[in-house]
């Protein structure tokens, strides 16, 4: 996340809110959003009040949990972090909130429906990137050793009875050869 503006919905002091895991995102922290998010709530954030929960998407497993955060905790989290990203985003919400109380909007109960309905749709749009990747990641990861060393076995005893059957001739270098290509392959 590069952009602290697309964190924000809504257009009064009173009802902005702030995507919470963009602003992990935005912030750089090096713990996950799930751990991070409770050791902020720990500082006394009131849920309803300060932060409030939204079901995400999910794909097979229970759905994920995001939050939207009240102006003021997203300002106080950001200054916590005592970081450059820190310091840029308390003053990004600042601002906004000057211009916010400036144009004095009020946000009507509808309006307010709709930007927890904007923030879910936000947060489920990057849950199906996430999941996109991690699906991936989880197609291509390494095999473990225990199973590299059983399917490992598996090919030597496949290619020996290949060799056997063919009666095939194969030097030590071209058996060695072979055996890396197709070992290369499953790793």
């Amino acid at each position: 996340m590069k952009n602290l503006q697309e964190l924000i919905m809504g257009n009064g002091s009173d009802s902005v809110a702030v995507d919470a895991r963009g602003l992990h995102d935005f912030l750089e922290v090096g713990k996950d959003f799930s751990t991070w998010f409770k050791d902020m709530t720990d500082y006394g954030f009131v849920e309803g009040k300060d932060f409030s929960p939204l079901s995400g998407k999910s794909r097979g497993g229970r759905p994920r949990i995001e939050y939207a955060m009240a102006l003021d905790m997203a300002k106080e989290v950001s200054m916590i972090q005592r970081t450059p990203k820190g310091k840029q985003a308390r003053e990004y919400f600042i601002s906004m909130e000057k211009r916010a109380k400036q144009a004095e909007l009020v946000m009507t109960p509808e309006q307010k429906i709709d930007l927890l309905i904007e923030t879910g749709s936000r947060a489920n749009h990057r849950l199906d990137h996430v999941e996109e990747r991690m699906d991936d990641f989880e197609e291509n990861r390494r095999l473990e050793t225990g199973d590299y060393t059983t399917i490992s076995r598996g090919v030597s005893r496949a290619v020996n009875f290949y060799v056997r059957d063919r009666h095939l001739q194969l030097t030590k270098d071209q058996r060695s050869a072979l055996y890396k290509d197709i070992n290369g392959g499953l790793n």
